[in-house]
C-alpha cells in the first residue's frame, strides 16, 4: 500500500492528507476558490467528494463567504437531485462523490433531445426543492451539474445561493456565469426563482443544440437542430424571456410544460422494462389514497390496506385476518418507484415490471416517513426496485387494536406481519430486501434464512441486543411495568413522554422537530400494546451468525443505545462476520433521523443505508431465475382475460419526458 492511501485499519500514514474525517485519495479538480479531492471517510469507508478551502488572494475573502454560504444552504435541502452534503469543517465541506462527468463536458459528445429532457426535468425538480426551502441557486449552468452512468443528474455548487430574506449587496447579487445570468441578475435588482429558470433554460438550449449558443435568444433558437420541436421552442423561449413576469411562474409549471413535449423519431426512445410477470395479483395497486411525484422519475403511492380491501382490490378476509393477527385496526403503508421505467405507479403495471422489492421497516415511536429520501435513492438508482415502506408498531397511519392479545405485540409477530402483508400483495416470491432499524432491526435478526426463504435478504439497522446487555433488559422491563401505570393516567404520560423525548440524553442528537414526531407516535400507541412489546424486545435473541448468511449489519459510531463496541462483541459472540458489519457514523442511534448539530451527516447516512441495502440486492437474487425465463415463461402462461400483455407486447416504447 502506498503512503497517499489510507491504512486498513483508518490509522492515519504518514503522508496522508486528512480533511475532518476523511482521508484525501486524490484531486478531482481546482479553481480559484479551493479544490476539490476524492476522500476515504476514516470510519465508514465510504467515498466523497471534499472540497478545501484554498482562497486566492486577490479574492480578499470572498471565497470564504461563498464558502460558508454554501455550507448553511446545501444543509437545508434533501432531494434525489441534489448533491449530498455529508460533513463540514472550517476549511472543508464533504458532500456525495458522483463518479461522472459534469454536463459541459458531457454536451461535447451530443445529447439526445430526449436524454436532455431528462436532464431538465430532474434539475427542474430539484430546483422546485430548493426554491420551496427558500433557496436560490444562482449559478445553474452545465458545469454545476454532475451526471453518473445511470442517466441521473445532480445539481451541485451552491456557492453563490442565496436564502430568503438574507440581506446581500450588489456586488453578491450580481455575482454569477455570463451566459447564464438573468437580465435582472445581471443589473443585481431582484434575483429570485425565476432567475434559475432563466439558467435552466440557457442550460437546456446548449443541450439542444451540441454546444455554445448565441447569447442572443432568437439567434440562438435558430440554431436548435430542425428535429427539435416548435412545441419545445416556445417553452424555452418562455423561460428565457427577457422579462421575468413572462417566464414560467414556477419551476413545477416549467416541468409540467417539458413533460408534455414528445419527439417522433428524432431520438433514441427509452424502453419501460418488459413484463416479467402477469399483472394480476397486483391490481391492488390502483386503490392509491395519494400518489406524490417526489423527484421527476419517482414516484410515490399512500395505501391503507383496509380501503384496499373495501374496494375489492385484495380478499377481504384475507385483510381482515392480517389485520387481526398483528393486531391492528389499521395499517398504513407506501410504495415508491420509476415510473420512466415501470411505468405509472398506481398501476398493476409497475409489478408486473419489477424486478426486485426493498422493505423498509421504522423502529419504535417512527413512522414510515423516515424512510423517504433512502427510498427515493433506491429508485434513482435501480430503476427496477419497487421500495415498500409500512408503517408499523403502532405508528403513523397503522392503528394498534388495545384489545388484541399480547401475543400479536411481539418481534415475531411483527416478521409473521410483514411475511403475510408481502403474501396478500403478491410479490413475497421476488427477490426481496428486508430492512429493519432498531426493534425492526431486532426482529429480523430473530430468524433464520430459511424462515424468510432463499429469495430475501436483510439488513438490520443499529439493532438492539437486550439479551447480552442486562440494563437494557432492565429498562425495557421497567418500561413494561410504567406503561401499564401510565395508559390510566394520560396527564403523567405526556409528562414522561416530554422527558424523555424532549429532553432524554439519547435523543439529544436530534433536531427538536423530530423530537416532537417521536412524541406524538409515543403519546398515540396504546399502553397495553406498546408494554406488550417492550417484554418481547427484552427477551429477544438473535440467530447464530451461521444461519443469518443474507444479512448486512449497520452499527453507529456514537449510538447511546446500541453502543458499537458493545454491538461488535454481540455479533462476535454470533459468529457474524466482520465482512458482513457496516459502520457509519454519527450520534445517534437513528442515522436517518436529522441531528441538530450536523443535518449534513443525515444526508451521508442516507446515501450509505441506500448503498448497503443496494449490496444486499445481489444475494437476494441469487437462486432466483433470470428476467429472460421470467419473461418468456410466466407471460408466455397468462390468461388473457385478466388483461395480461403477451410477449410480443413487453416491448413498449415511451420517450422519457
Amino acid at each position: 500500500m502506498g503512503s497517499d492511501e489510507a491504512r486498513a485499519d483508518g490509522h492515519e500514514g504518514p503522508a496522508e492528507r486528512i480533511a475532518g474525517s476523511y482521508v484525501l485519495k486524490r484531486r478531482l479538480g481546482s479553481g480559484a476558490m479551493g479544490e476539490v479531492w476524492l476522500g476515504w471517510h476514516r470510519h465508514t469507508e465510504s467515498l466523497a467528494a471534499v472540497k478545501l478551502l484554498k482562497e486566492h488572494p486577490a479574492l480578499r475573502g470572498r471565497a470564504r463567504r461563498f464558502f460558508d454560504r454554501e455550507r448553511r444552504v446545501i444543509g437545508r435541502l434533501s432531494h434525489p437531485n441534489v448533491i449530498s452534503l455529508y460533513e463540514v469543517g472550517p476549511d472543508h465541506i464533504a458532500m456525495a462523490y458522483v463518479d461522472g462527468p459534469n454536463l459541459a463536458e458531457r454536451v461535447m459528445n451530443g445529447i439526445e433531445p430526449a436524454l436532455a429532457l431528462s436532464y431538465t426535468l430532474q434539475i427542474a425538480s430539484a430546483l422546485a426543492h430548493a426554491h420551496g426551502l427558500g433557496v436560490v441557486h444562482r449559478d445553474v449552468k452545465p458545469g454545476n451539474i454532475l451526471l453518473d452512468s445511470l442517466g441521473n443528474a445532480f445539481l451541485g455548487d451552491f456557492g453563490l445561493a442565496t436564502l430568503a430574506g438574507e440581506s446581500l449587496d450588489g456586488s453578491t447579487l450580481r455575482a454569477g456565469t455570463p451566459g447564464y445570468m438573468a437580465p435582472e441578475q445581471v443589473r443585481g435588482v431582484g434575483v429570485g426563482p425565476l432567475a434559475d429558470q432563466f439558467a435552466l433554460g440557457r442550460t437546456l438550449l446548449e443541450m439542444l443544440a451540441g454546444g455554445p449558443v448565441s447569447p442572443h435568444l432568437e439567434q440562438a433558437l435558430a440554431q436548435l437542430p430542425d428535429a427539435v420541436p416548435e412545441s419545445l421552442r416556445s417553452i424555452v423561449r418562455r423561460a428565457c424571456a427577457t422579462d421575468p413576469q413572462e417566464r414560467f411562474p414556477d419551476m413545477a409549471e416549467l416541468g409540467e410544460a417539458l413533460s408534455r413535449v414528445q419527439f417522433r423519431g428524432s431520438a433514441p426512445p427509452v424502453r419501460l422494462a418488459p413484463e416479467l410477470r402477469v399483472r394480476a395479483p397486483f391490481a391492488w395497486c390502483s386503490g392509491a389514497t395519494r400518489v406524490e411525484r417526489v423527484s421527476h422519475d419517482v414516484a410515490r403511492a399512500d395505501y391503507e390496506l383496509s380501503e384496499v380491501a373495501r374496494a375489492g382490490l385484495v380478499p377481504a378476509s384475507a385483510a381482515t385476518a392480517l389485520l387481526a393477527q398483528a393486531g391492528l385496526t389499521k395499517l398504513g403503508f407506501s410504495m415508491y418507484a420509476h415510473e420512466s421505467r415501470l411505468g405509472q405507479i398506481a398501476d398493476s403495471m409497475v409489478l408486473a415490471r419489477a424486478s426486485d422489492i426493498v422493505v423498509l421497516v421504522h423502529g419504535t415511536f417512527c413512522s414510515r416517513a423516515v424512510w423517504s429520501v433512502v427510498a427515493s435513492n433506491l429508485c434513482r438508482n435501480h430503476p427496477q426496485v419497487v421500495v415498500l415502506v409500512p408503517d408499523v408498531l403502532g405508528s403513523g397511519e397503522s392503528t394498534f387494536d388495545p384489545g388484541a392479545p399480547d401475543a400479536c405485540f411481539s418481534t415475531q409477530g411483527l416478521v409473521d406481519l410483514l411475511q403475510r402483508w408481502l403474501d396478500l400483495l403478491g410479490v413475497r416470491e421476488l427477490p426481496t430486501v428486508l430492512a429493519g432499524h432498531s426493534a425492526a432491526a431486532t426482529a429480523l435478526l430473530g430468524v433464520a434464512d430459511e424462515h424468510l426463504g432463499e429469495r430475501t435478504s436483510r439488513v438490520a439497522v443499529t439493532p438492539v441486543f437486550p439479551s447480552t446487555r442486562w440494563h437494557l433488559r432492565w429498562a425495557l422491563s421497567f418500561a413494561a411495568s410504567t406503561l401499564a401505570v401510565l395508559g390510566r393516567f394520560a396527564a403523567l404520560r405526556r409528562w414522561v413522554g416530554r422527558l424523555v423525548f424532549l429532553n432524554g440524553p439519547a435523543m439529544r442528537a436530534y433536531k427538536p422537530s423530530e423530537r416532537e414526531r417521536m412524541l406524538e407516535q409515543f403519546l398515540r400507541i396504546p399502553a397495553g400494546p406498546l408494554a406488550a412489546f417492550c417484554r418481547s424486545l427484552a427477551a429477544a435473541r438473535p440467530e447464530r451468525g451461521d444461519r443469518l448468511d443474507r444479512c448486512a449489519i449497520v452499527v453507529a459510531k456514537d449510538d447511546p443505545v446500541a453502543p458499537e463496541r458493545q454491538v461488535l462483541e454481540t455479533l462476535d459472540g454470533l459468529g457474524f462476520p466482520r465482512r458482513s458489519v457496516h459502520k457509519v457514523s454519527g450520534p445517534g442511534h437513528a442515522p436517518h433521523l436529522e441531528h441538530a448539530d450536523h443535518p449534513e451527516w443525515t444526508l451521508r447516512a442516507f446515501d450509505e443505508l441506500a448503498r448497503i441495502t443496494e449490496l444486499m440486492l445481489m444475494s437476494a437474487r441469487e437462486g432466483s431465475p433470470s428476467s429472460t425465463v421470467m419473461a418468456s415463461t410466466v407471460i408466455a402462461s397468462s390468461d388473457a382475460s385478466d388483461g395480461a400483455s403477451r410477449p410480443e407486447a413487453t416491448a413498449e416504447i415511451r420517450v422519457t419526458t
